[in-house]
């Protein structure tokens, strides 16, 4: 789209004002360099007319010159006529050409000095832009890049809140089997609470007759089965979040109630998940890594060993 004067900015009023300028001296000087040269052919030959009508003739011979000393004198009459009067005139269109010559040379130097200075401010310009540009775009990769680490973080933060919950609804279904535990040795069975018996009498339940019996061997199921529960949600606990120390808690205290029970209580001495028990008790225990707890992983073994063999110590 083309812009009308009055859209022009002052500096490029300017610049257009100057071409216009140089343009018109430029063409003025072309005609003068035409005109001079016609100036002077016409001088020239006005002169020559003139010396034609003075001297009545084209070339000063006269019909008496008898040698050629008279025809050398009339020719140098001649030459001296046209050399004095064309000379000075000459030079003067000489000099008038060179003079305008000269000074559009200099408005062309002056033309080509504002050209180079307006292609130089263009250039710079151009490299403050494109450093603008530069700068939007490193600023645009940098929000970029904040964005993503935001993103980074918030995904972590949602990883590790996912965690959280999960191990905590490991937590709470381990405590959920520990109360299921204790309400049901807190359960009546006969004449005493299945706590109070004693351990002969609750291995022994599985396989005896009586109601009583048989009530207690439902009852030592439903521990042993809680109790094998514990350790199966601890596996998962232990195969996702190792490195918490909420499961190495768990770890501890799951591995010393269930050891207290059994020892206590007799519990999978005649189990048919004891095997399935054992495989989990002894990979739980050995999950232990504090050297504090090394006392603790050898009575598991132990206890294991006796459980496999199906007999219990005092």
């Amino acid at each position: 789209m083309t812009e009308t004067p009055e859209e022009l900015s002052q500096p490029k009023r300017q610049e257009l004002d100057e071409e216009h300028s140089l343009e018109r001296f430029s063409n003025i000087v072309k005609h003068l360099m035409w005109i001079i040269p016609t100036f002077a052919l016409g001088c020239s030959i006005g002169f020559y007319c003139t010396y034609s009508q003075e001297f009545e003739q084209l070339f000063p011979v006269r019909y008496d010159a008898k040698n050629w000393e008279s025809l050398r004198g009339q020719f140098g009459a001649l030459g001296d006529f046209f050399g004095g009067m064309l000379n000075p005139l000459l030079t003067f269109c000489t000099i008038l050409m060179l003079i305008f010559s000269l000074l559009l040379q200099m408005r062309e130097l002056k033309a080509t000095r504002l050209e180079l200075q307006r292609t130089r401010n263009a250039q710079q310009e151009q490299a403050s832009e494109a450093k603008k540009q530069n700068t939007i775009t490193q600023n645009q990769t940098d929000a970029i890049n904040a964005q993503v680490e935001a993103l980074k973080e918030q995904t972590t933060l949602q990883k590790n809140s996912s965690n959280q919950l999960r191990l905590q609804y490991l937590v709470d279904m381990i405590r959920f089997e520990e109360n299921v535990v204790t309400r049901t040795l807190n359960m009546q069975c006969g004449d005493y609470q299945l706590k109070n018996w004693e351990k002969v009498t609750i291995v022994a339940c599985s396989t005896a007759s009586g109601e009583t019996m048989k009530q207690g061997a439902e009852l030592k199921n439903i521990i042993e089965n809680s109790i094998l529960g514990q350790h199966k949600i601890l596996h998962q606990m232990i195969d996702t979040h190792s490195e918490d120390k909420l499961t190495q808690m768990f770890i501890y205290r799951v591995i010393r109630n269930t050891q207290q029970l059994i020892i206590k209580h007799g519990f999978f001495l005649k189990n048919d998940n004891r095997y399935e028990f054992i495989e989990l008790f002894e990979d739980n225990a050995n999950a232990l890594t504090d050297d504090h707890f090394r006392d603790l992983k050898d009575q598991a073994s132990e206890l294991a060993r006796l459980i496999e063999k199906s007999t219990f110590s005092n």
